[in-house]
């Protein structure tokens, strides 16, 4: 990753769509018009355009139609945040080493004001003193402690980065090194019983903002340019970068590789007989059981992955997808990012 976010630039691509009529196709497969109504609207539902048909015209808008993804994405997707977010009660450092290479690690337990005063901790890679310290602090990167995902951490915390490993490893992905952090939020579920957020990817998303609420306080001794945030992770970590990115604008720049459905593509083109990530196939913590209603009828979903995508702009959004990734069709990657 670049060390200064504000060049990360997605490059200007251009495609070529072969159209084929639509009054011919359904002559010849003798389709009813209510089917060739529903083909019609089987593309992602427009970014620009209100659930109810009308148009976003003007910023105003726009920032409506925001809250109104927002809120369709948490119907259909993840479940509801809760309200407001917990005050942070208490910082303890529990433990920290300076290495060989000059980088100072750092374990942070922070305690919330939540009903039973839930806590997690965070690990923190800090840079040399003279490493690239801007005017405002060291730019930041945020990732999940997945065995494959700490080398790019290390990269980042050579190139001056502050490096904070939060707990969104996922329910089963038990790190040796970071004991408990696949269980943290199933904790903070608990913690808040009138939510309805069943989505153990968008409640680590949100556990995410609650690392940066230390990170970018005042009070503390952790100095990070606000202007410089970004988070990456691969499949269903990309998924959690691109969930906090979208309901989190502190974070200026996302990464997501191989994020798969309902991320970076969409579930209109993840169809089971070619792709493994259908409606049915994410695992009951990754999303709502209602999702599973829209097997066989996507083209019903009231919002799909540029929605999610719409949500960051104009921060930066970087896509990483390969031709043989059988979880992230390359072309519902092109039609998201279109």
């Amino acid at each position: 990753m670049n060390t200064n976010c504000n060049t990360l630039m997605m490059p200007d691509i251009r495609f070529l769509l072969v159209r084929i009529s639509v009054p011919l196709a359904c002559i010849f497969f003798g389709l009813s018009t209510s089917l060739a109504a529903d083909y019609q609207s089987a593309d992602l539902p427009p970014v620009l355009e209100f659930i109810d048909g009308s148009e976003v015209e003007n910023k105003e808008d726009w920032q409506e139609r925001r809250e109104e993804i927002k809120r369709l994405w948490c119907d259909t997707y993840i479940g509801h945040f809760p309200k407001t977010p917990p005050a942070i009660l208490n910082v303890e450092i529990k433990g920290q080493t300076e290495r060989e290479d000059g980088v100072r690690e750092r374990n942070v337990l922070l305690t919330f004001d939540t009903p039973n005063r839930a806590s997690f901790e965070i690990r923190l890679l800090l840079p040399k003193d003279n490493a690239l310290l801007q005017s405002r602090g060291n730019p930041l990167l945020m990732t999940q402690p997945r065995h494959y995902q700490i080398a790019w951490g290390e990269a980042a915390a050579q190139r001056g980065y502050v490096v904070c490993y939060y707990p969104g490893v996922d329910y089963n992905h038990h790190e040796e090194h970071f004991p408990g952090y696949e269980n943290v939020w199933q904790i903070f579920q608990k913690e808040y019983p009138d939510a309805t957020w069943s989505s153990s990817l968008s409640i680590q998303s949100w556990l995410a903002s609650r690392a940066l609420d230390y990170l970018l306080s005042d009070q503390f001794d952790v100095t990070i340019d606000p202007t410089m945030v970004g988070i990456i992770g691969h499949s269903r970590y990309g998924k959690q970068s691109l969930y906090a990115a979208a309901f989190d604008e502190r974070i200026k720049a996302v990464v997501s590789r191989s994020a798969g459905s309902p991320a970076a593509a969409g579930y209109r083109f993840t169809g089971r007989d070619t792709f493994m990530e259908t409606v049915l196939d994410a695992p009951k913590e990754w999303a709502l059981p209602g999702l599973k209603e829209y097997f066989g009828r996507e083209n019903k979903l009231p919002v799909e992955s540029n929605g999610l995508l719409a949500l960051i702009a104009p921060r930066h959004c970087l896509l990483h997808t390969a031709y043989n990734d059988g979880s992230d069709p390359t072309f519902a990657v092109e039609r998201t990012y279109l």
